[in-house]
């Protein structure tokens, strides 16, 4: 059933995560609402969700600096059906080359892997039991907690 699941919804949800365990199925990341409420309420998640809040370095005519206003909401035990390139860096470079980049949505950094960022909509995250990897998405800091938001930024 799990398998099939997953090639009927795949690719339909971008910023939410979605789990058979959960109740509902899917839901919006933290700092996301769903693009249309009254899909969503009949569990259609085919609607996507969209950022509650514009990021600040969207809000700005220089989009390659991003500022403090910009944070990451860290999700455990995800998967991610959308593949990144790996990058040999540390965790702290791989945080500031996405917040320094604001094509970037999410980045994860996995000791076997590397650095992997991710632009553009972020689809089809799955939710697991344990396992996965820590994915860090790109939030408003009003949206976080401010002293997470801001600390160890580069």
């Amino acid at each position: 059933m799990l398998a099939q699941w997953s090639l009927e919804w795949w690719g339909l949800w971008a910023f939410a995560s979605c789990s058979l365990l959960s109740s509902p199925i899917c839901s919006c990341f933290r700092g996301f609402v769903p693009r249309n409420i009254e899909e969503w309420s009949i569990h259609n998640w085919t609607g996507r969700c969209v950022r509650r809040t514009p990021l600040e370095c969207e809000r700005i005519s220089n989009k390659t600096t991003s500022t403090k206003e910009n944070g990451f909401l860290k999700l455990h035990a995800v998967e991610v059906s959308e593949f990144a390139e790996g990058v040999a860096v540390t965790p702290d470079i791989c945080r500031s080359l996405c917040l320094h980049n604001c094509s970037c949505v999410a980045y994860s950094h996995d000791s076997g892997i590397g650095c992997m960022s991710w632009t553009g909509n972020l689809l089809d995250i799955h939710q697991l039991q344990s396992g996965g990897l820590d994915l860090y998405v790109r939030v408003a800091c009003t949206k976080l907690d401010r002293n997470f938001c801001c600390s160890n930024e580069a």
